[in-house]
């Protein structure tokens, strides 16, 4: 309710018609929709993320087996480790590019 109501002041100083209260009504009732179905959802999209994941990984892997790149060279673990661990800078802008 609080963040509503600081969001409509704030919106008041561009245009006068921001009621306070009934942007703290649709930010209660926006919470209210989304945390209704968040465990099924959540499962589903966490479900998802893995595969997508794993999609990539092996892709990756893939790619470099192809270029001639032996196992006895790269290890698919030590390149499956390696896309895991730099796999969370792509949460950044850009998908990581800055980084």
């Amino acid at each position: 309710m609080l963040l509503g109501r600081l969001a409509a002041a704030v919106a008041q100083r561009l245009r006068r018609e921001a009621d306070p209260d009934q942007w703290s009504q649709t930010v209660v009732e926006f919470r209210s929709r989304v945390s209704s179905g968040l465990p099924g959802k959540l499962a589903r999209s966490m479900v998802a993320l893995i595969l997508m994941v794993i999609a990539d990984a092996t892709i990756l892997t893939l790619a470099i087996r192809f270029t001639g790149i032996g196992p006895d060279v790269l290890p698919s673990l030590l390149v499956v480790g390696t896309f895991c661990t730099a796999y969370p800078l792509t949460v950044m802008p850009l998908l990581g590019f800055g980084v």
